[in-house]
């Protein structure tokens, strides 16, 4: 039986239980479906309070990749149970329907094709992208590009484009697709692999 993800209540900061998750990290937990036992991926580990989360309350096998060497030998001496690797490519080491959900926050407004076809390959059938969007509404990010250098664009102020991101799951496979906006700062885009895809593809 599938079971929402749900968080635990905060208990204070010194709570040894608590664990502090990005406005988007709690966002993308709050629409997964996930049962206990259940094999994830978060395509942007960090420093894997996401992954932490997943396995302490959720009871997921846990996986992840990070462009970042300091940040990989962190997650893997936090989280002995999680198979994290270090990856300079846009390329996921698992062979495909491997994963029942698979989790990616990106700060950046550019696309990346190739890391999206790879979340669709290493899902399983019917399995599910979360994908967490940082940036500002359209109107907010206009006004803060009246403050800044031509030549530069903040990180934080990244235009988020419902439609374009639409658009690019469904061109690469995903259906159905849903977009939430919880915090002000943070949308989600949920995409799924067709249950069908694997009979299509060798029909």
């Amino acid at each position: 039986m599938i079971a929402k993800a749900h968080l635990p209540p905060y208990n204070g900061a010194f709570d040894a239980d608590y664990i502090r998750l990005s406005p988007t990290e709690r966002s993308m937990l709050s629409l997964a479906t996930l049962d206990s036992g259940d094999r994830v991926l978060d395509m942007n580990a960090r420093e894997g309070q996401l992954l932490e989360y997943l396995s302490r309350f959720i009871k997921c096998e846990i996986c992840g990749v990070s462009g970042s060497m300091a940040d990989v030998k962190h997650t893997r001496a936090k989280l002995k149970n999680a198979d994290i690797l270090y990856t300079g490519s846009e390329d996921i080491p698992w062979r495909e329907n491997s994963f029942d959900a698979v989790f990616w926050q990106t700060e950046y407004h550019a696309k990346s094709d190739i890391k999206l076809k790879e979340a669709l390959r290493v899902l399983k059938p019917g399995g599910q992208l979360l994908l967490g969007i940082v940036g500002y509404p359209t109107p907010r990010w206009q006004t803060a590009r009246l403050f800044t250098n031509d030549l530069e664009t903040p990180r934080s102020l990244f235009l988020t484009n419902k439609s374009s991101w639409f658009q690019l799951l469904a061109d690469i496979g995903f259906h159905p697709i849903g977009w939430r906006s919880i915090y002000f700062t943070s949308k989600v885009v949920i995409g799924q692999k067709p249950i069908t895809q694997d009979l299509e593809m060798n029909g």
